[in-house]
């Protein structure tokens, strides 16, 4: 029996030494707005076009509200012959909101189909983006990604695309 508590109080102190360590290295902070995050697939806060906590989000003409959005992954599929793109917006109380992707190239304009956002828990997700077509020649590309719903609209920065 004696030595079940001795057991039992060897791994309170460890739990509670691991919870303070935690506390004293910084687990569980917020990084920094100007700090990297070096896990694969994430975006730099310096990558991501924000605005500040005190400014008033700005809207446009039409009245809607811009939002921010963000390309983490756009590519040539060479089996499909069409480039393919993903992106990504805070998350906004408008549950119609479409996405489609645009490619560039000198004056050739490709467009494609609008595809449904999807809301999850953290952000807004454009997923299944693509162009292609004849006009889709070899070269390089700049894709953007369009959102647009009742209430916001958002275009990413271009990410570059080698179409070979």
């Amino acid at each position: 029996m004696r030595r079940g508590r001795v057991l039992t109080g060897f791994s309170t102190a460890i739990g509670l030494a691991l919870v303070v360590s935690g506390c004293a290295s910084g687990v569980g902070e917020h990084p920094s707005p100007s700090s990297s995050q070096t896990a694969s697939g994430t975006v730099s806060p310096s990558e991501t076009p924000t605005q500040s906590p005190s400014s008033e989000p700005t809207a446009t003409p039409d009245g809607r509200t811009l939002v921010a959005v963000t390309i983490p992954r756009a590519e040539w599929d060479a089996a499909a012959g069409v480039i393919t793109a993903a992106a990504f917006l805070p998350v906004i109380a408008d549950t119609d909101g479409v996405c489609v992707l645009t490619a560039i190239a000198g004056a050739t304009v490709i467009t494609g189909e609008p595809v449904p956002a999807l809301l999850d828990a953290q952000s807004v997700v454009c997923g299944g983006l693509s162009v292609g077509g004849p006009a889709l020649g070899a070269g390089r590309w700049d894709v953007t990604v369009t959102f647009t719903s009742t209430n916001h609209i958002g275009t990413s920065a271009p990410v570059e695309v080698v179409v070979r």
